[in-house]
């Protein structure tokens, strides 16, 4: 009996011994499947950290061969667009390269939009009949905000154009740099910029993010504001600048235009019909040049994009200055087509 049970002692001894190195193994297997599993996500980040350096590369070669198109660009405004159906667009590129990359790259006329931060400028005329004033908020009514006067009234707060300059020699100097900056204006925020109209049920007119309607110039303290290319702007640019209701100058300028550019503002008011005497005010806010530019430039590859937008301005000796650089990567989108040879 005093046999039997020592038996049976070494018996659960041995069981138990079993079962512990069973956990023993199972603990380890899983140590080495979680350290697998660690080396792998270790692995992906790096080949995204690879991928996007690689195509950052690539961008910035893109991005820079639409600076070499404009420092190139013929300053003459009588050079028409190469499509006229988007005379804003300079020049326009998407190729592959030698390794696979997608690159594709835009150069932009940023004058073809009005310039938000000629708020400001305006200042040496303050108060409610600054004609920047009428002008964003009739380019924001003509995307369906309802609310535009009071959105620009905002926006006058936040650049405290509310009081007068002390001396209207001496301009306000406060700008606004990024989209951020509107963004954190109270009565506007993100979900504005993406869409003036705000869903507004039953609108037709025209649709546009905020981006898409104004442009964000980080010029100098100005005493001129930044004027609209005549050239190249939006219908409802064109149509704030002469003011509501005057829908016929707008529609002559858009069919001059698609003939021939204008050569002058004095060219531009005669095939609008204005009268002489317009021609100051046309003198302030249009232009038939352009100095500043935007570029958009990206690759694509792996699964991954990089964007650039920069911001160039071109003197009038031909000299190009990068005034903005900045660069976003993320997860590519299926693309919509293959890229041509440039």
């Amino acid at each position: 009996m005093w046999r039997g049970w020592e038996s049976g002692s070494a018996g659960r001894s041995g069981g138990f011994i079993l079962a512990l190195a069973a956990v023993f193994l199972l603990v380890l297997a899983g140590l080495a499947l979680l350290l697998l599993t660690q080396a792998r996500l270790d692995l992906r980040e790096a080949e995204i950290v690879w991928t996007e350096a690689r195509l950052s590369v690539a961008a910035q070669a893109a991005a820079r061969r639409a600076l070499r198109e404009l420092a190139e660009l013929d300053a003459d405004p009588r050079v028409p667009p190469p499509d006229p159906r988007q005379p804003e667009v300079r020049w326009s590129g998407a190729w592959t390269d030698p390794e696979g990359t997608r690159l594709e790259a835009r150069l932009v006329d940023a004058q073809h939009r009005f310039d938000l931060n000629n708020l400001p400028a305006a200042g040496a005329l303050p108060g409610p009949r600054d004609p920047a004033v009428g002008m964003v908020a009739a380019i924001l009514g003509g995307f369906g905000d309802p609310n535009a006067v009071a959105r620009v009234d905002a926006m006058r707060q936040a650049l405290a154009l509310g009081q007068p300059p002390e001396s209207p020699e001496a301009p306000d100097e406060r700008r606004f740099h990024a989209w951020a900056d509107v963004a954190e204006i109270p009565g506007i925020g993100r979900r504005y910029l993406d869409d003036p109209s705000g869903g507004r049920p039953g609108w037709a007119g025209p649709r546009s993010a905020l981006p898409d309607a104004f442009s964000l110039l980080p010029a100098p303290p100005r005493r001129r504001p930044v004027p609209v290319n005549v050239n190249t702007a939006a219908r409802v640019t064109l149509q704030a600048l002469v003011g509501p209701g005057r829908e016929a100058p707008v529609a002559r300028w858009l069919a001059a235009r698609a003939t021939a550019p204008f050569d002058s503002i004095e060219e531009a008011a005669a095939a609008a019909g204005l009268p002489p005497e317009a021609l100051p005010v046309l003198a302030r806010w249009l232009t038939v040049t352009s100095e500043y530019f935007e570029v958009a430039a990206s690759a694509e590859g792996g699964g991954r994009r990089v964007r650039i937008h920069a911001l160039a301005r071109q003197s009038a000796g031909g000299r190009v200055e990068v005034l903005h650089w900045a660069v976003a990567a993320g997860v590519a989108s299926p693309p919509d087509a293959s890229p041509t040879d440039a």
